[in-house]
């Protein structure tokens, strides 16, 4: 297991991974790591970075963790973005804010502002319905991944 902090202009993303290597005859068949990336809250620039510098490969398994919108300019982006990467991600408080705005429109007045509107008509209504369907932990047999 890798644990790394990495600072990157306003974010600090904690990046750990699980290492898998599958061995025949002495050789190694493949690697797999499962990463884990939290806190992203609309850096979709610095997240970009951050996913060269994983230099993922097709077996690896990227989970996000928590707050994906909210704080920094390109919420409704990085989400789209995570979408058509195929990662995982779990729902946070900021998240599960977003959902709860469009499952309850008679509370909406609590909910702050109509950002939430603006990040529905950026992303694709496929984006947008993923989002509102991201479970609250993903669990495998080594480790459960919640906020």
């Amino acid at each position: 297991m890798v644990c790394n902090f990495m600072y990157n202009r306003y974010l600090i993303i904690y990046v750990k991974y699980f290492f898998y290597q599958f061995r025949y005859n002495d050789k190694i068949i493949f690697s797999m790591r499962t990463i884990f990336i939290g806190d992203v809250h609309g850096c979709l620039l610095e997240l970009k970075d951050l996913v060269l510098k994983l230099a993922l490969t097709p077996e690896d398994r990227v989970i996000l963790l928590w707050d994906l919108i909210n704080k920094w300019p390109y919420s409704a982006e990085t989400v789209q973005y995570i979408y058509e990467s195929g990662f995982e991600c779990v729902r946070g408080n900021h998240d599960e804010a977003y959902k709860q705005f469009f499952k309850h429109s008679h509370l909406r007045h609590y909910f702050g502002p109509l950002k939430y509107e603006t990040y529905k008509e950026t992303m694709s209504p496929e984006a947008h319905q993923w989002y509102m369907r991201t479970p609250i932990y993903i669990e495998s047999d080594e480790w459960i991944a919640v906020h």
